[in-house]
């Protein structure tokens, strides 16, 4: 066997995945949980999708009796929750986590654990709601049940408690996803792959998540909140106790219309890369479109308000929401004339996933356009509530992600499965789609404005409304068959070779499909079209070892090696983490004190989860590497660089921010919309414990900080891990004496509510920080950290640094807000 057989030969067994049971409770590797993503997320739309057909039989014709108007609202509720929360995002996010190593000529995402635990995550929400319907307890008060309709006076049923706590477990899973993606689009590039030579799909997928991180935990705390209400008797949404339900609609929205784009932007990067490959030409406009990319994200936090134009929020305001959705059209109109004019410029091969591009520029501009017509407030005041955003909504969701997304799983099918498409099929696929989707919702535009109000489960005869229902049913119709048949392309194959396309980016250098790992070698590129420019060059041989799970770690600006980090084989540890999790999210719904069995579960997947692998102690291997391979840093530090440890820290902890973030602004608003706070003449809390908690709590971030000073001159951190970890629990002990020892609870009113939020949050931080530190100490003191590894001190350092921040505001705006402001 020659030397380049047994290297092969060895790499495979390296990377070798497991199969079976086993492997699919164990199996961690991006291929698996991507197409895992992929299959789940296609059941659930497919379960989405009889649910629409069932509205639409019910509305085809005026005052049917198919179904009645609770099973209806569950339908519709489901529907909604389905493809918003359920579909939409996991399956981007799935396809991303599937293809994004290969585009950026990586072996493997940074996390492959967290990625396990995020699927396992959302595999428990979706199926939680959807088992509710099965027993007739789906959610009914639609997928952004609003209080008071939400609240338990007006709910009662189990539905809308299986909504409050899926929907954050949902959420959880694209937060942990998302930061797994970023880090790994800033950090596993193939060396040469700057920022400015990445392919667009993977400048989508990085703006995405990053949206994904600031947006969903305001979701998060919303459902948090929501069902405290319902089981603790909170007031955040209740105004008869000081709450306010426009609480709800704010948080709701600063999550809900950013993910309108967070759906959308990956759909624009397929259109990107599917564009450039059949009309033989570099995208015109790449740097534009990436910028483009980046705006559209920042303008999107700027917009969610325009959902509450008829509200009684300030005129002022609503205008400046109105001008920033306006605004947006700006880089989507340059995204969109960037596609055009690469197809004008270009040699277009009409192959069909180019067929599902022109119809997504069909579609998503008539969406635009509309948009654009609903940003007014005076035109949304006659628009509002009917079905002509029903319309609007369903060209914009339909043209940005169900059509790109057609487009890209047929495009990717080789490098997914390693079969080619079938062309007659899918064009016939092409054509009924393209032919339902406007048949199904251009008509609900004439209904809409001919009045009919949405979320009804029947109407009258005689009002105009018969023929655009009748016409839309007909469309839904048409559309199913269309995508039955598109689904008989994807099962009616051939093999696939390893280019079929002609494609220019790093993928379609690998076989369809990969092997395990994709890349033998490292691939070198100097442009975001290599297999097109100059082909990839292998790496110098060795820059990763052949006998153990390495990938390469290259520097986030411009591409340059900067280390290889050792990645996890198969494990159980996120299975038995998300169970843990799962446990602490709905056990309360069962008994409460099921919680503290959950919290222990969780607590022995995390304290495997931290234990570092023996292989990252070999610093002599990590520095020198295999024979003849240039030498690399071992810490980001000496390249001022970070570990990826350390960026997955920090992504987490954005994302907690953005929670706390939420919190405060939720006592804000509270408070600057009551007549008096605190509200019923409640006194304000006592100085004293509060500011000795803050204290004490910042004492031991600072001793935190200590221990990552002492591990980078070698020292010993452990003793500064464990003072940190004492000085936190007590501050814990500190704010819970604090409040016990108050005369009133949670279930006061809306002022005790929200401090009692808040303290709970920051006890929260606490309570992980404290045992992480001690953790981590432990694995110090044992010998695991040395000058060069020591990522987890540091990681620590950061989740101490964190609650110990976190406490300070708590204290500042709970204790000392309301004695000087």
């Amino acid at each position: 066997m020659s030397v380049a057989a047994e290297r092969t030969a060895l790499l495979e067994r390296t990377w070798a995945r497991p199969h079976g049971f086993a492997g699919l409770l164990t199996d961690v590797s991006h291929r698996a949980i991507g197409l895992r993503y992929l299959a789940t997320a296609g059941f659930f739309f497919t379960l989405a999708g009889f649910a629409a057909l069932v509205m639409r039989v019910q509305l085809a014709v005026p005052e049917n009796e198919l179904v009645g108007p609770e099973t209806y609202n569950q339908v519709f509720t489901m529907h909604g929750l389905t493809m918003m929360l359920i579909v939409a995002v996991p399956v981007m996010e799935g396809l991303a986590i599937a293809m994004i190593p290969l585009l950026l000529g990586t072996r493997e995402l940074a996390f492959p654990r967290l990625t396990a635990y995020g699927y396992w995550l959302y595999l428990a929400g979706a199926s939680t709601l959807w088992l509710g319907l099965l027993v007739r307890a789906a959610p009914d008060a639609g997928w952004f049940a609003y209080p008071p309709l939400s609240e338990g006076r007006f709910a009662r049923t189990l539905g809308v408690d299986l909504y409050a706590t899926a929907v954050p477990m949902l959420e959880l899973a694209a937060i942990v996803a998302a930061v797994e993606l970023v880090v790994s689009i800033l950090t596993h590039r193939a060396p040469g792959m700057s920022l400015n030579r990445m392919p667009l799909y993977a400048w989508s997928v990085l703006v995405m998540a990053g949206m994904i991180v600031i947006a969903m935990p305001a979701l998060v705390v919303d459902g948090l909140l929501l069902e405290a209400d319902r089981a603790l008797g909170t007031a955040f949404f209740d105004p008869i106790a000081g709450g306010s339900p426009l609480l709800w609609q704010h948080l709701f929205w600063f999550f809900g219309h950013p993910e309108v784009y967070i759906m959308m932007l990956p759909g624009v990067g397929i259109v990107a890369m599917i564009t450039a490959t059949f009309a033989r030409r570099r995208t015109i406009g790449y740097t534009l479109v990436a910028y483009s990319l980046v705006a559209i994200g920042a303008i999107s936090f700027a917009v969610w308000a325009h959902h509450m134009f008829q509200t009684s929020e300030a005129t002022l305001g609503m205008g400046l929401f109105s001008a920033a959705t306006m605004s947006i059209v700006i880089p989507s109109g340059i995204i969109v004339f960037s596609t055009l004019a690469t197809l004008a410029y270009g040699r277009p091969i009409w192959r069909f996933p180019l067929l599902y591009v022109l119809a997504y520029i069909w579609v998503f501009v008539i969406g635009g356009l509309t948009g654009v017509e609903i940003a007014s407030m005076p035109f949304d005041g006659q628009a509002e509530d009917t079905y002509f955003l029903v319309a609007h909504f369903h060209y914009v969701l339909l043209g940005s992600v169900i059509l790109p997304l057609l487009a890209g799983l047929a495009f990717w099918w080789p490098k997914l499965v390693g079969r080619l498409p079938n062309e007659r099929l899918g064009v016939a696929s092409f054509v009924l789609v393209f032919a339902g989707v406007n048949l199904t919702f251009f008509p609900m535009h004439l209904a809409g404005l001919r009045g009919m109000p949405r979320r009804v489960y029947t109407y009258p005869a005689g009002l105009g409304w018969d023929m655009p229902q009748l016409l839309a049913t007909l469309g839904a119709f048409v559309l199913l068959v269309g995508l039955v048949v598109y689904a008989l392309s994807l099962v009616v194959t051939t093999p696939a070779p390893a280019d079929p396309w002609g494609g220019p980016t790093l993928e379609w250098a690998t076989a369809s499909p990969p092997g395990e790992p994709a890349f033998l070698t490292e691939p070198v590129v100097a442009s975001p079209y290599p297999l097109w420019d100059t082909p990839p060059e292998p790496a110098a041989v060795g820059l990763t070892s052949d006998d153990r799970r390495e990938t390469l770690v290259t520097s986030s600006w411009d591409g340059v090696p900067t280390q290889r980090a050792v990645e996890p084989g198969p494990t159980p540890i996120p299975l038995l983490a998300a169970i843990g999790t799962v446990v602490v999210f709905l056990g309360p719904l069962v008994d409460p004190t099921v919680v503290v069995l959950g919290l222990l579960v969780l607590a022995v997947a995390l304290f495997a989860w931290l234990a570092p692998d023996r292989l990252e102690l070999d610093e002599e291997w990590l520095r020198r590497g295999p024979k003849d391979a240039p030498p690399l840093a071992t810490h980001s530090a000496d390249l001022g660089l970070r570990p990826p440890a350390i960026n997955g820290t920090i992504g987490l902890l954005a994302a907690a921010a953005v929670a706390l973030f939420a919190l405060v602004s939720s006592y804000f608003y509270l408070r600057v919309n009551a007549p008096r706070w605190p509200i019923g003449g409640l006194p304000a809390r006592p100085l004293a414990l509060g500011i000795a908690a803050a204290v004490v709590a910042a004492a031991g971030g600072v001793c935190a900080l200590f221990s990552v000073a002492r591990a980078r001159r070698g020292g010993r951190a452990w003793p500064w891990l464990v003072a940190a970890a004492g000085l936190l629990a007590a501050a814990i002990v500190l704010l819970v004496v604090d409040s016990v020892r108050l005369d009133y609870n949670w279930a006061t009113n809306a002022t005790g509510s929200i401090e009692w939020a808040l303290v709970f949050f920051a006890v929260l931080t606490l309570a992980a920080a404290a045992p992480g530190a001690a953790v981590v100490a432990a694995y110090a003191a044992a010998g695991y950290v040395s000058t060069a590894r020591r990522h987890g001190v540091t990681s620590a350092a950061l989740v101490a640094c964190f609650a110990a921040v976190t406490t300070v505001v708590v204290v500042l705006v709970v204790h000392i807000s309301p004695h000087v402001l």
